[in-house]
């Protein structure tokens, strides 16, 4: 790569006991119309129930519910905390840097182009929409604090790309 360009990178991420309680997926789940109120999670909730089924039966069962029909009834809550682990391309940016006497010859002491982009990917094992959500967007302490790591409907970091010029005068 030439001198002239300068290229910047930052990854962002957490691991570790960092998780999130997905509620936007629990309270969509536990929609009468899209979620576990329909025929086949009441066959496998039966499954589950029935003390005359034998146990791999009931095992296969809440497996399939754990897995399908997780939400916040019967079984409050604790089934939609998930591991929010996640790395994301926070910051990407790639910059030009012309040479003095190209920035000279347009009346400039520098000149420089570039072009950059936040938020570009991330990869995580969490379900829900973000896992840097959470229902009171950043904290400022107090009992707002109870409220993190609550996904509650919130609108994803959203990626953005920018594009400048730089002339020095």
């Amino acid at each position: 790569m030439s001198k002239n360009w300068r290229v910047n990178v930052m990854f962002e991420s957490r691991f570790g006991e960092y998780s999130v309680t997905n509620l936007t997926d629990a309270f969509r789940k536990s929609h009468g119309l899209i979620g576990r109120n329909v025929p086949e999670a009441a066959k496998t909730e039966a499954g589950m129930m029935n003390p005359a089924n034998d146990a791999q039966t009931i095992l296969d069962a809440a497996n399939r519910w754990t897995r399908e029909f997780l939400a916040l009834s019967p079984y409050s809550g604790l089934n939609t905390i998930e591991d929010a682990s996640f790395t994301r391309l926070r910051e990407l940016s790639f910059a030009y840097v012309f040479n003095p006497e190209v920035a000279a010859r347009l009346g400039a002491k520098s000149l420089t182009v570039a072009l950059s982009g936040k938020n570009l990917w991330i990869t995580t094992p969490y379900s829900g929409i973000d896992p840097e959500l959470n229902a009171i967007a950043r904290s400022n302490g107090g009992i707002n604090d109870f409220q993190q790591s609550i996904d509650a409907f919130g609108v994803p970091i959203p990626s953005s790309w920018t594009l400048s010029l730089k002339v020095g005068m």
